[in-house]
């Protein structure tokens, strides 16, 4: 009986604890400020002064380093707010004809988040696979001609800097 006893106020202790989260997680996630999604009209809906703001800012690149090359060559972005989901830093390449293939980084320190190191392969996957694990299945061969290279963590691109194959 005394076992019993325990085990069904750990219960309750526990039910209490899941409730209070997740009333507290409600309280903090979701406001009554916030407009649905699903509204039917397109007109604004004025709020009050207490709107969300999206926090997450743009991304930025400043430079590129070196700015042609063969494949194979390893490139350096530099810009701000570059680093992505678990600070990833890694990049697109689109070609002339709007196609797009991944650029994984090339460097294992994810210390800089203001960094990029790209290798420009001669054959670069079309998806980013990294968190599937899932084999690429499309790729874009990397010929010599210009290139525009840029990142977009968090969903938000950035600008295009130009990168010239030899």
């Amino acid at each position: 009986m005394k076992g019993f006893i325990s085990t069904m106020l750990l219960v309750l202790v526990f039910i209490v604890l899941v409730v209070i989260s997740t009333l507290l997680y409600m309280k903090f996630h979701f406001s009554s400020e916030v407009v649905p999604d699903n509204l039917i009209d397109d007109e604004p809906v004025a709020t009050s002064t207490d709107q969300i703001v999206d926090e997450v800012p743009l991304p930025r690149i400043d430079t590129i380093n070196p700015s042609s090359g063969p494949a194979g060559t390893v490139i350096n972005l530099n810009g701000k707010n570059l680093a992505g989901f678990e600070g990833d830093l890694d990049a697109w390449i689109e070609n002339a004809q709007g196609e797009r293939a991944y650029l994984s980084s090339a460097s294992s320190s994810y210390q800089r988040t203001e960094l990029i190191q790209v290798k420009i392969e001669g054959k670069l996957c079309k998806q980013n696979n990294s968190y599937s694990g899932n084999p690429c299945t499309e790729y874009m061969n990397i010929t010599p001609g210009k290139y525009m290279i840029y990142t977009a963590p968090w969903g938000k691109v950035s600008n295009k800097v130009e990168f010239e194959v030899k």
